[in-house]
């Protein structure tokens, strides 16, 4: 799942749960849901997508990619040239090293996966 889909799809999750669980509670006679639907209902909505793409973020957080994305950028800063592979099969991803490890063994970085 891609970082912007798993944020979307967490965020709509969260939206939907912040609408469950107010109209839970605005069914159950809450007195603070009851007296203030539309404030209430905001809040919880707006706390509970917030939560959904803090979690988005969490899901997609790839410290090993700044291992890879730094180098990458300080060389195309400098302007040299940056191959990135992106293989979709471990007998690719094998191929795809050996040979760019041959090209510049000292400058060869990859991530976990």
């Amino acid at each position: 799942m891609t970082a912007l889909r798993s944020h979307g799809v967490l965020g709509a999750t969260g939206v939907i749960v912040g609408l469950l669980i107010w109209g839970v509670s605005y069914f159950a006679g809450l007195a603070l849901i009851v007296s203030s639907p539309l404030v209430s209902g905001i809040a919880i909505v707006l706390i509970t997508t917030l939560l959904g793409l803090l979690a988005g973020g969490v899901i997609t957080f790839r410290p090993d990619h700044n291992a890879v994305i730094m180098p990458a950028k300080d060389a195309s800063a400098t302007g040299k040239w940056v191959v990135v592979a992106h293989p979709t099969t471990s007998a690719e991803a094998q191929s795809a090293e050996d040979y760019l490890r041959r090209v510049d063994e000292e400058t060869f970085a990859q991530t976990l996966g």
